[in-house]
């Protein structure tokens, strides 16, 4: 018989504790997916003891600094196939941010790949995902989750994902931003960010909607327009910038055939101006550098992260 080199572990079983949290799982497992355990050298002796200074029933500790509850889902994820699919399956936020923090720490790699999946789900980096009903939920429901989201996409060295949070949160307006929460993160800095960036926001907001300001004139002398009286009045005018890319108020049904098209076309240009220069508003990359990034981690096994920054 061939011992199967990948598929063939050895026995040793590995003791974790994270606060007031016990985990006891198979080492050779754990080595396997994560190179820091595997670098810190947990082995047993020709004896059968632990040779590391704590042990637990003979078996190697190895006490972690991170929250419990974070290290049981990290756990559960490597060790349980069906506990984290990846999407479009739905994981709650602390799940999904326990193990994006720790699979990046550990440098559990595929672990880590799927948990940013889970966050570009909230988070998307394509304007046809952004426009969508999820991310308007997001944007509108759930302000700490984006708060959370630029927290984390810093501190795992994930950039892409943070347009999209900032924008979620600016576009509820300043009052907004000044939403405190306790027990929860305290991040100054990137409120202060959104804050100053409110103007330059607003202003590529507005164009945005430019194509709601119609003159009543041009419709007649210079435009195709079949109908310029109805059309001038269902042009709403001035509108509340302040609103998900996909709230357009203008009543498009009203409006003659070429004011219709003329409009539709003014607002996705609009739209795709200001994604394009979104990550610029918030001192970030270009799209292209931010998705380039995007692909070195995605796809290359080897590549490195970097530090785990605490």
């Amino acid at each position: 018989m061939t011992k199967v080199k990948g598929l063939w572990y050895r026995p040793d079983m590995l003791v974790i504790y994270a606060e007031d949290k016990m985990f006891r799982v198979p080492l050779s497992i754990l080595v396997a997916r994560s190179s820091i355990f595997r670098d810190m050298k947990l082995d047993m002796g020709e004896d059968g003891k632990a040779k590391n200074e704590e042990i637990y029933e003979g078996i190697p500790v190895v006490r972690l600094p991170d929250d419990a509850a974070d290290v049981e889902a990290f756990l559960q994820a490597i060790f349980n196939s069906a506990y984290f699919p990846p999407p479009p399956v739905y994981q709650d936020e602390g799940t999904v941010r326990g193990i994006l923090k720790l699979s990046h720490k550990y440098e559990v790699k595929y672990l880590f790949r799927r948990a940013l999946q889970h966050v570009e789900m909230r988070c998307p980096f394509d304007l046809g995902e952004v426009v969508g009903e999820v991310t308007r939920r997001q944007s509108l429901v759930y302000p700490l989750a984006n708060w959370i989201t630029i927290e984390l996409g810093k501190k795992v060295n994930a950039p892409w994902v943070l347009p999209a949070a900032y924008y979620m949160l600016c576009s509820n307006g300043v009052s907004s931003l000044l939403e405190e929460y306790p027990g929860y993160l305290d991040i100054p800095e990137e409120r202060i960010k959104c804050i100053r960036a409110t103007t330059a926001f607003t202003a590529a907001m507005i164009s945005v909607h430019s194509f709601t300001q119609v003159d009543a004139v041009k419709l007649e002398t210079e435009g195709e327009c079949d109908d310029p009286a109805t059309c001038y009045q269902t042009f709403p005018g001035r509108t509340n910038v302040f609103t998900h890319l996909s709230d357009c108020r203008l009543n498009s049904e009203k409006l003659c055939p070429n004011c219709q098209a003329s409009a539709k076309e003014e607002y996705e240009r609009g739209k795709e101006e200001f994604w394009n220069g979104l990550p610029e508003i918030f001192d970030l990359p270009s799209w292209e550098e931010l998705l380039q990034r995007r692909a070195q981690v995605m796809r290359d096994p080897n590549h490195r992260w970097g530090n785990y920054q605490t």
